[in-house]
């Protein structure tokens, strides 16, 4: 597999940090296989908190600097403190600053209620998604509506209860800019981020797919 080089990208194409855009789209470019979906979703995820300009100046970060640095694009984008690292590492690599690695912190484990919590159904039409059988349930595969600027994603459809969103739902719709997850869906698929590229994910704080999201790299802001 091709290392992505994002020290060599900076020097190629100095200005393709100008913003979110461009940087998405360049290392698209220059990285097109899936296998570095998750490594771009990283990157992109600590420039758009807003960190970079701390690195200005500076030879090497402190592990406190690193930690407090991690905490913006987990908190903000949803992203494990392991990936937020491993980010902050690739980017103070390309800028010629030394980041430590650093230890995320262990999540404090939930308490599952014994009771589960009623499901709302928030219902779509089988005119605007296409949905299929899998092994955990009901998958949305795609989407083939009236694109709407902010849409929230149904968890029924036809009368049966869907639980998952397929990677390449929402590929190619350019004029969506939110996504809201209904209750119940708890699962995407691995590729999802790379398919909603320049869309963002939104999802309860604590819920299955927040956690799933995070485990997989992929881009979710909370609610």
């Amino acid at each position: 597999m091709k290392k992505l080089e994002l020290k060599a990208g900076i020097q190629q194409y100095p200005d393709y940090t100008v913003n979110r855009a461009r940087l998405n789209a360049t290392l698209l470019d220059c990285y097109p296989q899936a296998e570095h979906r998750r490594e771009i979703n990283v990157i992109l995820a600590v420039y758009e908190s807003g960190v970079l300009p701390e690195f200005q100046g500076k030879n090497s970060l402190t592990p406190f600097e690193t930690a407090s640095l991690c905490a913006q694009p987990e908190n903000e984008y949803g992203i494990s403190g392991e990936y937020a690292a491993e980010g902050m590492i690739t980017w103070g690599s390309a800028q010629g600053v030394k980041v430590p690695a650093v230890i995320p912190a262990q999540a404090t484990p939930r308490t599952v209620p014994t009771t589960p919590k009623p499901i709302t159904p928030v219902p779509g039409s089988v005119s605007e998604y296409v949905i299929e059988e899998q092994k955990e349930g009901c998958f949305i595969t795609r989407f083939q509506g009236f694109e709407r600027e902010t849409m929230t994603i149904p968890n029924v459809i036809d009368g049966k209860r869907i639980v998952g969103i397929g990677s390449e739902v929402f590929k190619g719709c350019k004029g969506i800019r939110k996504v809201t997850e209904s209750d119940g869906i708890r699962f995407l698929e691995d590729d999802y981020g790379g398919a909603f590229e320049g869309h963002y994910l939104y999802c309860a704080p604590g819920s299955a797919t927040m956690e799933y999201a995070r485990k997989h790299g992929i881009q979710c802001k909370p609610l």
